[in-house]
């Protein structure tokens, strides 16, 4: 019977040495999809600011006063349709 003497640790060490090579490009996909994660949760809690504000806010004000949020929220759903990440699922 033919026994197995590699570790776990052995071949963690392998992949490792397998991706070395790769390290910038590795870092790069991973800055994409924290990036993009963060974005995605964020677009909840500005449209929850833009609701705030439409229920405080008078009429004479509220376009001043969402400008930002609206364009904000506008910008990243441009960027998550654009996104390679979302390319990739499509």
């Amino acid at each position: 019977m033919y026994k197995n003497n590699i570790s776990g640790r052995q071949v963690l060490q392998y992949f490792i040495r397998q991706l070395r090579p790769f390290h910038a490009g590795i870092a790069v996909m991973l800055a994409g999809i924290i990036v993009w994660g963060l974005s995605l949760s964020a677009k909840p809690f500005i449209t929850k600011v833009i609701l705030d504000r439409i229920a405080v806010v008078d009429s004479a004000n509220l376009f001043s006063y969402l400008t930002y949020p609206i364009a904000l929220y506008m910008g990243l759903s441009f960027w998550q349709k654009a996104s390679p990440v979302s390319i990739l699922t499509v």
